[in-house]
């Protein structure tokens, strides 16, 4: 039997008057993948909120079982760092060597079809490049769930294939 590695169990959540999440539950397991589908407005990224703790549910029980990264909307690289110096942040913040970080990462660099941009600054990369960035920043933090809001915004679906080891 699988172990759950998300659960959320009646979720709900309300802005003001408008409630958005009502009595929500879902349960994914591991090596599942799920996408959350809806139009503008109807709560996706309020559930992407809820699972990391920036938001509080109204009502309801949140369980996470692993390590968790969150690409948000929009990437959050610094634009001040390289794009290596942007993937390898999570583990020098942990303690990890630069050198040693970067060597752990660059791989990742051919995955996401960075190779050659690793000296690059976020303004001198297309959209889906930093989106990959963020992708290679958090599987080599060790993250072994992947939330992403809008993942393909800006990505050539033909070029990136997302595994996770869970």
């Amino acid at each position: 039997m699988q172990k759950e590695k998300l659960k959320l169990e009646g979720i709900c959540k309300s802005f003001h008057e408008k409630q958005v999440l009502d009595h929500l539950s879902v349960y994914v397991k591991e090596g599942e993948h799920v996408t959350l589908l809806g139009p503008s407005g109807c709560g996706k990224s309020t559930v992407m909120n809820i699972l990391t703790g920036i938001l509080q549910a109204d009502h309801g029980s949140v369980t996470v079982n692993g390590t968790m990264g969150y690409m948000q909307q929009k990437d959050l690289l610094l634009p001040w760092k390289t794009c290596l110096n942007n993937v390898i942040l999570p583990l020098v913040l942990d303690g990890m060597p630069k050198k040693a970080a970067a060597q752990k990462v660059l791989p990742y660099f051919k995955t996401f079809h960075l190779e050659g941009f690793e000296c690059h600054y976020p303004e001198e990369m297309s959209g889906g490049m930093r989106q990959r960035a963020m992708v290679a920043m958090g599987i080599s933090a060790g993250a072994k769930i992947i939330l992403a809001d809008e993942p393909t915004k800006g990505l050539d679906d033909k070029r990136i294939a997302l595994v996770v080891d869970t």
